[in-house]
């Protein structure tokens, strides 16, 4: 190696490596062995920190340190030299360098580790090669050895930095100028000033040696900036590298994402129609539905006009039935009026009768005992006549006050009618019954006209004794009789007091039985007001039923409309299948456009294998040429080598730049590649929001749809439950003229029983006056006779 003839010069000790920490990166000072522990600093900042790394025999320089920072930064480590533009550390911190500066920082951690790695290969190079004895030693020697020793150190760390392939980031410019300034930043001028220094203190070695060296130095500046620009590409590589991945999850991303949302608008699609078909089908139904109420809404109205018909007609029967009975009840009228005039005529055939009983009194001879008795058997039959009469008054005032009841309340029913008619029977049999006394009393007359003629007789014959004889025994017998007469009054008294028991238990009957008739006449006005109240209710029914007729008329034009909005909405839905099989088109050649991007990604991910292929060759070729210049280092060259080197240098130059045009076309298609996802990312979204809206304008739209249905269910229910609610009061109409009819059925028939009752009650009475009649009759003719034979014996 270069520095093994300065190496004969002294021998080399191998003290090694120490590391410190220190505060003062300035000091220079040496740090013995044994005060290795002390490596703390003591810094005023907690934060702060330092490293001092300490290489012995480095030009009398033995520190590289790194500069003070916060904790977590990381710095480039480089040699402290006497120069002042030499090796001066540059600062690696996080942050990414300005493009266009060739400063040493670079952004990320590969660049922080890769240049602490390569300076400590080069320390460890430069503390392995180079005169490895102590400062003290270095500073025996001398001058003279001093500068030997310092240009073949720097000859050395120039070739370890070349072999090792040190290039820090450069920008994309590779011209020579560049070179100059690199060389300037990182201390290379005054390596060339030290190497011309070199060759006029040995100008024997350096005449051999100074065109290679040359040679050497261009071409490892050349092969410098081919490492640098070889670092470059790979950096711009890796981040390509990155950007593609970057773009590859993004476009998997965005393909994933949009073929999710086309599956969800699919599936919304399918839902929708589905629903709108679901809509459709209800509406349908409902359609069905409306057109079945219809009907039977037609049906109930009809069997409501045929149940009016039907009221009608009763009620046109109950006025016949009305008239018939007050027909009934002015020819009652008539025959009571025709009893009247009977009665007033009786009255004066009893005045009658009484004025011959009084001219019959005054003609029979000493008529005072038989006037007396004539008068009392007057006043008797008068007093039963008064009572009979005011019986026959009570009847008839009876009559007349249930006549008028039955004016005033049992008009419009049939029951009264009948009740009237057994009354007129129940007077004629009355009247019948007067007749018959008027023809007993004429018998008794009769009987007393012939009971008088034979007194007369007798009182004209001479034969007192046999009459007296007659009388006694008469008398005898009439006592009997008494006795008989009056055991036949004891019972006829006792039936009496019955007859009156029965006559009052009936009265109270009867009583009854005209509350029954009040509260049935009270029932029918109320019926019939229930049926006026029914009539209103059915005309307010029949007027709701025409509103029905016209609302249903209403709800069919709104399904007439309904159904023409379906049909708009068909065509609509059509319209969006339309567009939805367009988007479904656009979303394939989006997908066309996806794969023709991936098959793109594919050839640059090709080209960026190639790309590694010739970055492989071309490490190779440098290993290739490392090795050269390594075989060159020993022996001389000609100017063939160092041309064929050049021309190689070239063609390299030729492949950087064929890369780099590469590398632009990769950047622009890429560009393309990214305006064209954004186009249809933009295409997306606004076929994205169009759908949208358009879903949910049909959402409102079969909203309202369904509101409409809604609205015309409620209208028909509420039409049925006001035809239920006819019905069920129709029901309770009837079932309420069915009780009514039943009750005036059930009144009916008492009365009928009343009726056939009471004629027996009368005959029993009518018996048991007869039998007083007689009775007065035959003691009337007993006394007679005993007053006669009394005048005879006088």
């Amino acid at each position: 190696y270069l520095c093994a003839p300065n190496m004969a010069l002294s021998t080399p000790l191998d003290h090694g490596v120490q590391i410190r920490f220190i505060n003062d990166p300035r000091d220079s000072g040496g740090v013995q062995p044994g005060s290795l522990p002390k490596t703390r600093t003591q810094n005023k900042n907690p934060s702060k920190y330092g490293v001092a790394v300490r290489v012995q025999g480095i030009a009398g320089q033995p520190y590289v340190f790194l500069k003070d920072g916060e904790k977590g930064d990381s710095y480039g480590v480089q040699l402290r030299t006497q120069y002042p533009s030499g090796y001066s550390s540059l600062p690696r911190r996080k942050e990414k360098a300005e493009p266009g500066t060739q400063g040493a920082g670079v952004g990320g951690e590969d660049g922080q580790g890769g240049g602490l790695r390569r300076h400590a290969t080069l320390q460890e190079e430069v503390s392995g090669l180079c005169l490895k004895v102590t400062p003290d030693l270095l500073l025996d020697q001398g001058p003279s050895a001093e500068m030997s020793s310092e240009d073949d150190q720097l000859v050395q760390t120039i070739y370890n930095i070349l072999r090792q392939g040190y290039a820090p980031t450069l920008g994309l410019t590779w011209q020579g100028r560049h070179f100059t300034n690199i060389l300037q930043k990182r201390g290379f001028v005054d390596v060339n000033i030290l190497i011309f220094q070199q060759k006029d203190e040995k100008s024997s070695v350096n005449t051999v040696h100074s065109p290679c060296l040359q040679d050497l130095v261009s071409s490892q500046a050349q092969l410098m900036e081919v490492c640098e620009l070889k670092q470059k590409l790979e950096e711009t590589l890796r981040q390509r590298e990155r950007e593609l991945t970057a773009l590859k999850g993004a476009l998997k991303e965005e393909v994933a994402n949009h073929d999710k949302e086309m599956e969800d608008l699919r599936e919304q699609y399918s839902t929708d129609m589905e629903k709108l078909r679901s809509s459709m089908q209800q509406v349908s139904q409902s359609h069905a539905g409306i057109e079945a109420e219809r009907l039977r809404v037609n049906a109930s109205v009809r069997s409501l006009q045929q149940q009016l018909e039907d009221c009608r007609d009763e009620s046109s029967h109950w006025m016949e039935q009305f008239h018939g009975t007050r027909d009934e009840l002015r020819s009652t009228k008539q025959e009571l009026l025709q009893a009247r005039l009977e009665k007033e005529e009786f009255e004066e055939e009893l005045r009658e009768l009484q004025d011959k009983v009084s001219t019959m009194r005054k003609q029979m001879p000493d008529p005072s005992h038989t006037q007396t008795l004539n008068q009392a058997q007057l006043q008797t039959n008068a007093t039963e006549s008064s009572e009979a009469e005011l019986a026959l008054h009570t009847e008839v005032r009876g009559l007349s006050s249930e006549l008028d009841e039955a004016k005033r309340k049992a008009s419009r029913l049939s029951q009264e009618h009948r009740e009237l008619t057994l009354r007129v029977e129940d007077t004629e049999k009355e009247k019948e019954m007067l007749k018959q006394t008027i023809n007993q009393l004429e018998e008794a007359k009769r009987q007393e006209e012939k009971a008088l003629e034979k007194l007369n007789k007798e009182v004209r014959t001479d034969q007192a004794q046999a009459l007296r004889v007659q009388l006694e025994e008469q008398r005898e017998r009439t006592r009997k009789e008494m006795q008989e007469a009056q055991r036949h009054g004891n019972d006829a008294q006792s039936e009496l007091d019955r007859s009156h028991i029965n006559l009052r238990r009936l009265e109270e009957e009867m009583s009854r039985q005209k509350k029954e008739l009040l509260l049935a006449c009270e029932e029918r006005d109320n019926h019939q007001l229930d049926k006026e109240l029914f009539a209103n209710r059915l005309r307010h029914l029949e007027g709701e039923l025409e509103a029905s007729k016209n609302q249903y008329n209403e709800k069919t034009r709104e399904i007439r409309i309904l159904e023409d909005k379906l049909k708009r909405a068909e065509l609509e839905l059509e319209e969006e299948k339309g567009s939805v099989e367009m988007m479904t088109e656009r979303v394939a050649r989006s997908r066309d456009q996806i794969d023709q991007l991936r098959s793109e990604l594919k050839q640059e991910r090709s080209s960026k294998q190639d790309l590694e292929l010739d970055k492989n060759a071309m490490e190779r070729h440098l290993k290739e040429l490392r090795n050269r210049v390594a075989d060159m280092e020993g022996q001389s060259r000609s100017s063939a080598g160092v041309s064929q080197l050049e021309s190689k240098i070239q063609d390299l130059e030729e492949r950087l730049r064929s890369e780099e045009r590469e590398k632009n076309t990769l950047l622009a298609s890429q560009r393309r590649l990214e305006r064209k996802l954004k186009e249809l990312n933009m295409t997306l979204d606004e076929e994205r929001e169009t759908h949208s809206e358009q879903r949910d304008q049909l959402a409102l739209r079969v909203k309202a749809l369904k509101r409409q249905v809604d609205e015309g269910e409620t209208e028909l229910e509420r039409i049925e439950g006001l035809r239920r609610k006819a019905l069920r009061d129709m029901e309770e109409q009837m079932e309420l003229k069915d009780s009514l009819q039943s009750r005036v059925t059930a009144l009916e028939t008492e009365r009928k029983t009343n009726a056939s009752v009471r004629p027996v009650l009368d005959s029993s009475a009518l018996s048991s006056d007869d039998d007083d009649s007689l009775y007065d009759l035959s003691t009337i003719t007993s006394i007679l006779t005993e007053s006669n034979l009394q005048t005879s014996s006088c």
